[in-house]
């Protein structure tokens, strides 16, 4: 057992022999090193390097909407050798990672969540899930068109958004912003017609 007040060789203090996780003394030379004697703390080094997801940013959106929402997004698991591997992603119906149900209008959200940073081109992102939620490709799961499942969901009373957390100069300590556009009949159309000009 170590005893209490002697360093363990590494410079590390630790003043249990067990495995038990505690703070530790940064490493370094009292002398030479002015971090030497501070605790290290994993908890606070963790928080520092924090990175929030767009999953993240878009359950705090639904919930600030007074929306209540979860994830429906599905991925294929293979089984090989005992071990278990993720494979390809799903979207529901191959539209929607996400659904929401508001309260207010007593309607269902689809959302598909997409991101536009500052190098990509403006709606880039967008437009091209705009396209392939709007396309006669046949969509695996439900053996049916994606255009098909689109304007059957939205013939159900349900909405359909699509969710782009656009990446902007920061302003304070926000620099995505969520932009909502707003799937309808009349948008299917004109993402159809945009594609027969140029075939």
């Amino acid at each position: 057992m170590t005893d209490l007040f002697t360093p363990i060789s590494d410079g590390e203090f630790n003043p249990f022999d067990d495995g038990t996780d505690v703070p530790r003394l940064v490493k370094g030379d009292g002398a030479k090193d002015e971090n030497w004697g501070q605790i290290d703390d994993p908890a606070s080094q963790k928080a520092k390097r924090k990175i929030v997801s767009h999953t993240a940013r878009t359950t705090a959106w639904c919930e600030k909407q007074g929306y209540t929402s979860t994830a429906v997004e599905m991925k294929d698991l293979y089984v090989s050798g005992g071990q278990s591997f993720q494979g390809k992603k799903h979207d529901l119906l191959g539209l929607f990672d996400r659904l929401a149900l508001d309260p207010r209008s007593l309607k269902t959200i689809g959302i598909q969540v997409v991101s536009t940073n500052l190098k990509s081109g403006k709606a880039a992102e967008r437009n091209k899930h705009l396209r392939k939620m709007c396309s006669t490709d046949i969509e695996s799961k439900s053996r049916k068109s994606f255009l098909s499942n689109l304007r059957l969901w939205l013939a159900c009373g349900n909405r359909a958004i699509v969710l782009d957390w656009e990446q902007r100069p920061k302003v304070g300590n926000q620099e995505w912003f969520p932009v909502v556009f707003e799937i309808t009949e009349e948008v299917i159309e004109m993402v159809l017609s945009r594609k027969r000009r140029a075939a």
